[in-house]
């Protein structure tokens, strides 16, 4: 059973069901088109009234947010009806009987591991590999393997260290890509409210897949090399490859943050997940430019916000009750 089928059965938080969503519907990959057309097959034919009502208001707020396209629709329609399953509970049937809900919530054969603000968290999956997650990152994993592809969903930050299985990929999946490795150690970087996602390659190789459904074209697939990072912008579409030192760019799993090229509001959303704070900045947009700063371990806050003081002297702050107030001149 894929990754998918496990998902919609079990009862995670409404925030992540939306970031996995996301994903299911916006993803090109053939393995999803198989599953979908897998629950498809197993579905009961019968539904009712209160079913559909709840089908076509949440099929028509998903239209209002994405292109119709014949081959995304149908998976929309799919995807859709296997979320109002999961939302309303066991006591309606349409693509997932009663019973069946019930047998894979009692055999826990998903986890999800969600790190708040201010904390990291590192733990072993099912096979042996390694993950470090960073701060407001949430990973979702099925208990067991099996002997299929060991596949993930990632909202956030993580380092992975792959055990080596070369008849079995290790998939992680995110909202725009999907990175495919053997036995290797990188790390994802996909927070859903940044810009930019990336994902830096230490130990041996990794296939990243860019989803394309903006564009209705075939996805995208990149080769990366150790000490090579792939940087994808999600407002143009771009993506760049370059050299980098892995140890450095993966330092935050030891309490480093290196910033480069990074907007103000970029750097400030990563403040507050790294920090667990909350940061009030209501013309942010006025402070221009990019920063390329590198902060230790060791430094506060504070400490933090009196460094970018002095790169930028546009603005000044305070800490009111843990809440931080800064204010743009």
């Amino acid at each position: 059973m894929g990754i998918i089928h496990k998902y919609f059965s079990n009862n995670f938080s409404k925030p992540v069901r939306e970031k996995f969503k996301w994903w299911v519907v916006n993803s090109k990959n053939a393995d999803i088109e198989e599953e979908f057309k897998s629950i498809w097959q197993e579905s009961p034919s019968q539904i009712t009234e209160d079913t559909r009502i709840e089908f076509r208001r949440l099929k028509n707020r998903i239209i209002e947010h994405e292109q119709s396209k014949t081959s995304v629709s149908r998976r929309m329609t799919i995807a859709a009806s296997i979320v109002i399953a999961a939302s309303l509970g066991a006591t309606i049937t349409y693509f997932i009987s009663e019973h069946r809900v019930n047998r894979i919530l009692t055999d826990n054969e998903l986890f999800q591991i969600s790190v708040p603000n201010g904390e990291s968290y590192a733990t072993n999956l099912p096979d042996g590999s390694k993950v470090t997650l960073g701060a407001g990152s949430t990973l979702i994993s099925p208990r067991s393997f099996g002997n299929g592809k060991r596949t993930l969903f990632l909202s956030g930050k993580a380092l992975f260290e792959v055990k080596k299985d070369e008849r079995h990929p290790f998939i992680v999946n995110t909202r725009d890509w999907s990175v495919t490795a053997l036995g290797t150690i990188f790390d994802v970087d996909a927070y859903p409210d940044s810009k930019i996602s990336s994902s830096t390659l230490k130990e041996g190789r990794i296939k990243i897949t860019i989803n394309k459904l903006h564009d209705n074209t075939m996805a995208e697939e990149y080769y990366i090399f150790p000490n090579q990072q792939l940087i994808y912008d999600k407002d143009t579409k771009a993506v760049s490859i370059s050299d980098v030192s892995a140890d450095q760019k993966m330092s935050w799993t030891k309490g480093y943050q290196i910033f480069e090229k990074s907007s103000f509001s970029e750097i400030i959303s990563a403040l507050e997940k790294i920090y667990g704070v909350r940061i009030v900045c209501n013309d942010i947009e006025k402070i221009n430019g990019s920063f390329n700063v590198k902060f230790f371990p060791n430094e506060s806050i504070t400490d933090v916000l009196e460094i970018l003081h002095n790169v930028n002297y546009s603005f000044t702050y305070k800490n009111v009750n843990g809440t931080i107030y800064i204010n743009v001149e």
